[in-house]
C-alpha cells in the first residue's frame, strides 16, 4: 500500500495518540489501584498504631502505679484515670477499624474483659495501698500476681492482632509495589514509542507522569515500612506537672531514666530598674525553676534505680556578672548553688549532677536576648549601654561551637565522676578566672573587716566610713 507522506505523518500521529490514550487508561487504572492499596496500607498502619497506643496506655497506668509506690504521691492516681480513658478510646477505635476483619473482632471481644479486669486490679491496689499507708499486704501481692497474669493475656492477644495486621501489611505492600511496577513499565514503553514519534512531546510526558508515580511509590513503601518514630512528650519547664509527665513518658518507654539535660533558658537584657516584675519572674521561672522542677521529677526514679546523670546547662554568668542581666545572673547563680548542694545529697546513691557553664556559643542567644531592650536612660549609658555596645560585634562570632558542646554533653553522661561545675570555652575559663581573681583580691583587701566580727577577736572593729 502506497501512502502519502501526509498520510504517514497522520498515521504516525494517530498511532502515537492511540498509544498515549491507552497508556493514560492503564495509568489511571493502575493509579486507582495504587491509591486503594495505599489507603489500605494506611488503614493497617492505623490499626498497628492503635495497638501500640493501647499497650502504651496499659504500661503508663502501671508506671503511674509504680511511681505511687516509690513516691507515695496520690497525684499518680489521676494519671491512672487518664490512662484508663485513653485505653477505652483505643479499644473503641480498634473495634471500628477492624469491623471488616472477623478474626480481629473475635480477638477484641476476648481482649475487652481482660483489659477491664486489669484496670480493676489497678484501682483495687490503689485503694488498698492508700488504706494501708503504702504498705504491701498479702491481698496487694495477690493483686500484683493477678495483674501480671492479665497483662500477659493482654500482650498475647495484642501480639496476635499485630501479627495478623503485619501479614496484611506485607500483602498490601506487595500489591502496591506490583501496581507501581506495572505502571512504571507501561510508562517506560510509552516513552520509547512517543520519543520516536513525537520527540519533545514524549519528554514532557515522561516528566509529567514518571515523577509523580515515583513519589507515590516511595510514599507507599515508606508507609508500609511501619516506622513509628520516637517517643516525645510536650514540656513547658515552668509547669511542674508537665515535668513529672515528661519523666513518666520516658520511664514508660524505657523502664528507667539514665540522663536528664536541662537546656531551657534565655536572656533578657535591660537595666534592672526597667525590667518589669513579670519579665524578671519569667527569667527565673525558665532558667531556674525549670531546672528545679525537672530535677525534682527525675530524682525519685534515679534514686530507686541507684544511678543517673543530671546535667544543667548553666552559664559562666553563674560565676560573674555584667550590667543589664540581673535576672539572668540571679537565675544562673541559683542554678550553680542548687546543683552543687543537691549533687552532694544524691552522690551516696549513685546519681551524678553537674552545672555546665559556657560563655559564648554560636546559637544566636545574644541577638535574642537584646530584642526587647528598652531605650536607656542617660544614667545607665555608662554601665548597661557600654556593655551592650561592646558586645554588638561579638554576637555571631562567639567562641564555642554548639556541636562540640553537644559532644561534650554526650561524653559527660557516660563519665563515672563529674565536677559540680564545669566551664566550657576558653573565654569562659578566662572570664571566670578574672572574676575569681577580683573576688580574691577584694577578700584580702577587706580581710580585717571580715575577721573583726569574731566573738574572740582581739582587735577593735576597724574604722569605716559610712
Amino acid at each position: 500500500m502506497n501512502l502519502t507522506i501526509g498520510t504517514k505523518i497522520k498515521a504516525g500521529f494517530a498511532i502515537a495518540f492511540a498509544v498515549v490514550f491507552f497508556v493514560q487508561i492503564a495509568y489511571f487504572r493502575n493509579a486507582d489501584e495504587i491509591k486503594a492499596d495505599a489507603a489500605w496500607v494506611t488503614h493497617t498502619f492505623d490499626v498497628l498504631q492503635q495497638l501500640q497506643n493501647l499497650m502504651a496506655g496499659l504500661s503508663e497506668a502501671e508506671s503511674a502505679e509504680r511511681a505511687y509506690i516509690i513516691t507515695g504521691d496520690t497525684a499518680f492516681e489521676a494519671a491512672v484515670k487518664t490512662a484508663e480513658a485513653r485505653i477505652n478510646h483505643n479499644v473503641s477505635t480498634l473495634r471500628t477499624l477492624t469491623a471488616d476483619n472477623p478474626a480481629q473482632q473475635r480477638r477484641i471481644i476476648e481482649l475487652e474483659p481482660v483489659i477491664s479486669l486489669r484496670l480493676e486490679t489497678l484501682e483495687r491496689k490503689f485503694e488498698l495501698l492508700k488504706a494501708n499507708e503504702g504498705k504491701m499486704t498479702a491481698q496487694v501481692e495477690n493483686l500484683f500476681k493477678e495483674g501480671g497474669r492479665l497483662m500477659g493475656d493482654a500482650r498475647r492477644l495484642v501480639a496476635e492482632m499485630e501479627n495478623d495486621e503485619q501479614a496484611l501489611l506485607v500483602a498490601r505492600q506487595k500489591r502496591a509495589k506490583a501496581a507501581v511496577d506495572s505502571t512504571s513499565g507501561t510508562v517506560v514503553l510509552s516513552m520509547l514509542v512517543s520519543l520516536a514519534l513525537l520527540g519533545i512531546t514524549s519528554a514532557l510526558v515522561k516528566r509529567s507522569i514518571t515523577k509523580p508515580l515515583k513519589l507515590l511509590g516511595y510514599s507507599a513503601a515508606k508507609i508500609g515500612g511501619g516506622d513509628y518514630g520516637h517517643r516525645v512528650a510536650p514540656l513547658d519547664v515552668t509547669d511542674e506537672r508537665a515535668a513529672q509527665a515528661a519523666v513518666l513518658v520516658a520511664v514508660d518507654a524505657l523502664w528507667r531514666l539514665d540522663v536528664v539535660v536541662n537546656n531551657a533558658g534565655y536572656g533578657d537584657v535591660a537595666p534592672f530598674e526597667r525590667l518589669s516584675s513579670e519579665r524578671f519572674k519569667a527569667l527565673m521561672d525558665t532558667n531556674f525553676y525549670g531546672v528545679v522542677y525537672m530535677t525534682r521529677a527525675a530524682l525519685p526514679v534515679m534514686r530507686k534505680q541507684r544511678s543517673g546523670c543530671i546535667l544543667q546547662i548553666s552559664s559562666v554568668g553563674g560565676r560573674l556578672t555584667r550590667p543589664g542581666n540581673a535576672g539572668y545572673h540571679a537565675a544562673k547563680w541559683a542554678v550553680g548553688g542548687f546543683t552543687e548542694s543537691v549533687a552532694k545529697e544524691v552522690a551516696p546513691f549513685g546519681v551524678k549532677m553537674c552545672a555546665l557553664e559556657p560563655a559564648g556559643i554560636r546559637t544566636n542567644w545574644g541577638v535574642r536576648a537584646n530584642e526587647n531592650t528598652p531605650d536607656l536612660l542617660p544614667d545607665y549609658e555608662p554601665s548597661v549601654g557600654a556593655v551592650i555596645n561592646a558586645l554588638k560585634p561579638y554576637w555571631g562570632k562567639e567562641t564555642s561551637d554548639p556541636v562540640k558542646v553537644a559532644q561534650v554533653v554526650l561524653r559527660l553522661a557516660e563519665s563515672d565522676q563529674l565536677p559540680a561545675h564545669l566551664l566550657l570555652g576558653s573565654d569562659a575559663v578566662q572570664y571566670a578566672g578574672q572574676a575569681e581573681a577580683t573576688r580574691a583580691a577584694d577578700a584580702e583587701r577587706w580581710r580585717e573587716v571580715s575577721v573583726s566580727t569574731d566573738v574572740n577577736a582581739s582587735r577593735a572593729l576597724p574604722a569605716l566610713r559610712f
